[in-house]
């Protein structure tokens, strides 16, 4: 509901935790990011958050083989919000 009302101010504020702890060594930290990286996904333009969108495709298919179940579903989530929402954004 945020990323909706503020748009493309939410990309600021939320992607350094998500760049932060993406890739933790917790699974709570790398689940949280990924969610919040998903929740925000609606509401900011493609040039707002197309280059973290990008960016993110070869860290989320790793996350797929994630060894936390709830890492991989959020992660299965998060790919399906981004070919939803910002399918252009996918690399090539």
């Amino acid at each position: 509901l945020v990323s909706n009302t503020v748009e493309d101010l939410i990309v600021p504020a939320i992607m350094p935790f998500v760049q932060q702890h993406i890739q933790s060594e917790n699974w709570r930290y790398r689940e949280a990011a990924t969610m919040a990286f998903s929740s925000i996904l609606e509401g900011p333009s493609d040039e707002a958050i197309g280059q973290f969108v990008n960016q993110s495709i070869p860290v989320l298919l790793t996350a797929l083989s994630d060894s936390n179940d709830l890492v991989k579903d959020t992660t299965a989530w998060t790919i399906g919000r981004i070919c939803d929402l910002h399918v252009r954004s996918i690399p090539k």
